[in-house]
C-alpha cells in the first residue's frame, strides 16, 4: 500500500460516486466502508485494541445482532469506550469473519493488520502493481475525526473532502428516514471537522459535489493531480465498475447509485422540492456547542459558517423564522438543542 486515501464528506454527499469513479483507475482501490479507523479506541496500545477489535467483529457478524440492525432497526451502540460495528462488509473483500479474525490476531500492530488487509484486497482486484504501489481508499466518512491518529501511523495519508450544499445533502438523508435536526447536526459536525483538517493538513483536497457532476473531467483531473497519478478516461464511466455493481447490498436503499446510469446534475437544488420552508429555516439555526467542537475537532460553529466556507450561500427567505413559538438564536436555543443531541448520541 503506497498510502491510505481517506474520502470524507457528508452523508448523501456524493462520496460513493467519487470513490466509484476513482476506483476505475488501475492504481486505486475502494471497497465498502469498514468502520475500523473511525474508532478512537483502535489506536490504543495494540495489546488492548486487538481483543476489542475481535470482540467488535464477532458482535457485528453475530446473527442476532445482524437481525436486530437489519429488520428490527435496533441499534447496537456499546458502552462508551468500546468499539462497535466494524467490517460489516467483509465479504466484499473476499474474506469471512473467521479469516479476518485470524488476520487481526496474527498482526503485531494496527498498521501491520491494516496494510496486510489492504494489500490483499488490492492484489485480489489486480490493483497492486508491485509492493507498495497501489493506493488504498478508505471511504468510511467518520474517519475524518481520527485524522491525527491515522496520520501518526501513515504520515503520507491524503484526504479528499467532497462538500455538498447542506440543504441538498440533508434533504436526501431525511428522505431516507432521518429526522431533520440529526441530519443537520451530522452534516455540520463532519464538514466542520473536515475544514479543521484542511487548515492543519498538507495533504488535503476539497472538492464539491456540484462540480463533480457538472464539470466531471476537470474535477477528476484535479483529484488525479493531487494523488500524483495520470487521469484515465475510464473514470468517467462509473456505471461500468463491475466490482461495485456486485455490491448492491451496500447501497440498495439509495434513490440512485453510481453504477445505475449516467452522471446527472438533476439533484442539485432538489431540496427546494423536498424540504418545507420550516425545515429549510431550521437548517440555518443549527450550531455546535463547545462539546461538539471539542469532540469532533471542529472549528466552524454554525451551518452558515460551513456553507460560506465551502462556497454556498442562502437563498432569499432561507433564514431562521422560528418554529412553534420558539425564537432561537444561534448562541442559545439552537446550541442547546445540538448539545442535547450529542449527549443522546453518546449515551
Amino acid at each position: 500500500m503506497k498510502f491510505p486515501l481517506l474520502i470524507s464528506g457528508p452523508s448523501s454527499g456524493g462520496t460513493h460516486l467519487l470513490a466509484t469513479m476513482l476506483d476505475m483507475h488501475p492504481a486505486l482501490a475502494a471497497g465498502p466502508e469498514i468502520w475500523l479507523l473511525a474508532h478512537r479506541e483502535v489506536f490504543a496500545d495494540w495489546r488492548v485494541a486487538q481483543p476489542e477489535i475481535v470482540r467488535a467483529l464477532r458482535s457485528t457478524h453475530n446473527p442476532i445482532s445482524r437481525f436486530a440492525r437489519a429488520r428490527l432497526k435496533i441499534g447496537t451502540r456499546p458502552p462508551q469506550g468500546r468499539i462497535s460495528s466494524v467490517m460489516r462488509s467483509i465479504q466484499a473483500y473476499g474474506l469471512t469473519p473467521t479469516q479476518t479474525e485470524s488476520m487481526i490476531r496474527d498482526a503485531s500492530s494496527l498498521k501491520e493488520f491494516f496494510e496486510r488487509f489492504a494489500d490483499r484486497f488490492m492484489q485480489q482486484r489486480d490493483k497492486h502493481h508491485g509492493p507498495g504501489h497501489g493506493i488504498w481508499m478508505e471511504k468510511t466518512l467518520d474517519s475524518i475525526y481520527r485524522y491525527d491518529e491515522i496520520r501518526a501511523i501513515w504520515p503520507e495519508t491524503r484526504v479528499i473532502v467532497l462538500a455538498r450544499d447542506g440543504r441538498d445533502s440533508c434533504s436526501s438523508v431525511i428522505r431516507r428516514g432521518s429526522e431533520p435536526f440529526p441530519a443537520y447536526a451530522r452534516w455540520l459536525a463532519r464538514l466542520s471537522a473536515a475544514d479543521s483538517v484542511r487548515r492543519r493538513g498538507d495533504h488535503v483536497l476539497v472538492l464539491r459535489y456540484e462540480d463533480l457532476v457538472d464539470q466531471t473531467e476537470q474535477t477528476l483531473r484535479t483529484a488525479c493531480d493531487f494523488l500524483d497519478i495520470e487521469f484515465v478516461d475510464e473514470m468517467l464511466t462509473p456505471e461500468r465498475n463491475e466490482f461495485w455493481k456486485q455490491q448492491t447490498q451496500y447501497h440498495g436503499t439509495w434513490g440512485a447509485t453510481p453504477t445505475g446510469g449516467t452522471i446527472s446534475t438533476k439533484s442539485i437544488g432538489a431540496y427546494t422540492k423536498r424540504l418545507t420552508p420550516e425545515q429549510i429555516s431550521l437548517f440555518w439555526a443549527v450550531g455546535l456547542t463547545r462539546y461538539g467542537l471539542a469532540e469532533y475537532g471542529a472549528e466552524l460553529v454554525t451551518t452558515a459558517d460551513v456553507m460560506r466556507t465551502f462556497g454556498y450561500q442562502p437563498e432569499p427567505g432561507d433564514e431562521w423564522t422560528g418554529l412553534d413559538g420558539f425564537e432561537p438564536t444561534l448562541p442559545t436555543t439552537a446550541r442547546l438543542l445540538a448539545e442535547r443531541y450529542f449527549e443522546i448520541r453518546e449515551h
